[in-house]
C-alpha cells in the first residue's frame, strides 16, 4: 500500500464529518424554528456537534501519526 494509501480514509472521514455538522446546523434546526421544541432541539443539535467536533480532533490527531508499516502486513 502507498505511503498516503490508508490516511485517505482519515481525509474522507473528516470531511463527511464536517458536512454532518453543517447539515444539522443549517439544514435540520431550522426545520424546528418557530416551533415549541426548537429550544430542547438546538441544545440536543449543540451537543451533538460537540461530539462530532470531538471527533473531528480525535481524527486530525490519527490523521497526523506517523504510519507504521506493521499495521498493513508489510
Amino acid at each position: 500500500m502507498s505511503k498516503y494509501g490508508a490516511k485517505i480514509f482519515w481525509v474522507i472521514s473528516l470531511i463527511l464529518t464536517f458536512i454532518l455538522m453543517g447539515y444539522l446546523w443549517f439544514f435540520f434546526l431550522p426545520q424546528f424554528e418557530g416551533k415549541v421544541e426548537y429550544q430542547s432541539m438546538r441544545i440536543i443539535v449543540l451537543f451533538v456537534i460537540l461530539m462530532l467536533i470531538a471527533a473531528a480532533g480525535a481524527q486530525i490527531v490519527l490523521l497526523r501519526r506517523p504510519s507504521r508499516p506493521e499495521e498493513f502486513g508489510n
